[in-house]
């Protein structure tokens, strides 16, 4: 997934994020259908993130551990 498409999904969020923000003291049948539909177009770019933070995670973890090999090799290298 290209950065762009990225950075445009987490635009996306942000702009439906502050949007719903905005209608949150609203309670009229209206504000709850775009609402209601603004959650349903988040579901996708929701999950997307989801998606991208497990992938981080992962990514986290493979440098820790890539880190603590490098450890090991430069202190095997001394003895």
């Amino acid at each position: 997934m290209s950065l762009r498409r990225l950075n445009l999904y987490f635009f996306l969020l942000l702009s439906l994020s502050v949007f719903l923000l905005l209608l949150q003291n609203v309670n009229n049948p209206i504000s709850q259908l775009i609402k209601n539909g603004a959650y349903i177009a988040l579901s996708p770019i929701l999950k997307v993130q989801a998606e991208l933070e497990e992938e981080v995670r992962k990514g986290i973890s493979y440098f820790r551990n890539l880190k603590e090999v490098s450890r090991l090799i430069t202190k095997y290298n001394k003895l």
